[in-house]
């Protein structure tokens, strides 16, 4: 099936009985968690019948794995064919989840262990061991980056082969957004963080971006190089562009006007993980700070009004957090679109990442921990002679997580007096 031309076999395919169409598309996810050298004596139907829901998954997923001998990762073509017709309502996705794996509780279990892993990382950074020799604390050090390593092989090969959220993944590719919400909430219904997978999250960046083209590209130069179009230049250059300026001032309203309402629900899903996408994060700086500099009409609107600040709190400012220390870049489109509201709103939004987000959210807890940990490192190390040196190592600390680094900062000169004057 041709994905870009399932509007010409979509009624073909109604012809036939959707009851089979389910055992049809869930033999071909079959294909993919089971050994193909395994015969399976195609009883598995009536050996589950009468049995519903989790059941059926979890004696899936134990036959699965007794008789796995090499596992193949399922293509994105077979996910995107079962959400073309989930979203088209020829397939039910409740009828097709016990074909898929693994199961609900299989799921809840790894977000249980990943969640414990971050959050007993973030706990024992910082802890100082009294009376342990320099090989044991390398030998401990070693230990504990191949412990992280492994952790982070498991988590890739355990979104590598999660079908449920490869049917998410495939839904975001085709772009059927409704129906996508609609099985986000019931994937976190059944206990599942679609948030924390992240191939979820890289599909869900690719589908934010396909929404913001025509608007980028209606953007300014000073906002868009790219308009400059410096590969292609001739003669005719000026009047296309006087030309086209005065018939997109219309156009241009009419792609703001609701534009933070229509990325507004996929960013939040986003989150704090528009870090992994810093081409998305400077997009959609830019554009808010179009909008909320050159178009005062559609910021005040009250709707739209809402959308942006909700964008900058719950995604770019926790999202600039988790890039990696020293990206003055990203820092600087953020600040371009924030120094454009009035100081006690900044403020605002800053208190909220302090005292919500830092601790609700468990990727951020553990880089609060990281950030913690590494400023003080450098504030010990702060003296006359090397004020230069650590303080250049602190400003980068400080780009990204500005609060953390701060606070952290005057904690230690109210404990120590001795640092006031190098502070």
């Amino acid at each position: 099936l041709n994905i870009k031309q399932s509007h010409i076999y979509l009624p073909l395919i109604r012809r036939f009985r959707k009851k089979r169409l389910c055992h049809l598309v869930g033999h071909k996810f079959h294909a993919y968690h089971r050994s193909q050298g395994v015969n399976n004596d195609g009883n598995d139907g009536d050996k589950n019948s009468g049995k519903s829901g989790d059941t059926v998954e979890s004696e899936a997923s134990s036959s699965s794995s007794s008789s796995t001998i090499q596992a193949v990762p399922t293509p994105e073509s077979l996910y995107q064919l079962a959400a073309v017709l989930i979203s088209s309502k020829d397939l039910n996705v409740h009828d097709l989840l016990p074909h898929l794996l693994p199961s609900n509780k299989e799921i809840r279990d790894q977000r249980k262990v990943q969640e414990l892993f971050i959050l007993e990382r973030a706990k024992n950074l910082g802890k100082i061991s009294l009376g342990v020799t320099p090989e044991e604390k390398v030998k401990r050090n070693a230990e504990r980056r191949l412990k992280q390593m492994q952790h982070k092989r498991d988590c890739d090969a355990a979104s590598l082969y999660n079908q449920k959220f490869g049917i998410l993944c495939g839904m975001f590719a085709i772009g059927a957004w409704d129906a996508a919400v609609e099985y986000i909430n019931y994937l976190k219904s059944t206990g599942a963080n679609p948030n924390g997978d992240s191939r979820v999250i890289r599909a869900s960046c690719s589908f934010c971006r396909t929404l913001l083209v025509d608007a980028y590209k209606l953007l300014p130069l000073e906002l868009n190089p790219s308009c400059l179009n410096l590969s292609k230049v001739n003669s005719n250059s000026n009047h296309t562009a006087t030309n086209n300026g005065t018939s997109s001032s219309n156009a241009t309203h009419e792609i703001f006007d609701e534009l933070a309402s229509l990325i507004g629900p996929v960013l939040s899903f986003i989150g704090e993980g528009i870090s992994v996408d810093t081409v998305l994060f400077s997009k959609v700086c830019r554009l808010l700070r179009y909008i909320v500099h050159k178009l005062p009409n559609v910021f005040c609107k009250q709707t739209q009004k809402e959308w942006i600040e909700k964008i900058i709190v719950n995604v770019l400012l926790p999202g600039l957090a988790m890039v990696n220390p020293g990206n003055a870049g990203m820092a600087n489109e953020l600040w371009g679109l924030l120094k454009l509201f009035p100081f006690g709103e900044r403020y605002r939004a800053y208190a909220k990442l302090k005292s919500e987000l830092y601790s609700l959210r468990t990727p951020l807890v553990l880089r609060r921990a990281q950030i913690v940990e590494a400023s003080r490192n450098k504030l010990r190390r702060l003296a006359s002679e090397t004020i230069k040196k650590q303080g250049r190592h602190l400003g980068k600390l400080a780009l990204s997580n500005p609060v953390v680094v701060f606070t952290t900062i005057l904690d230690q000169v109210e404990v120590y007096d001795n640092m006031i004057p190098t502070v």
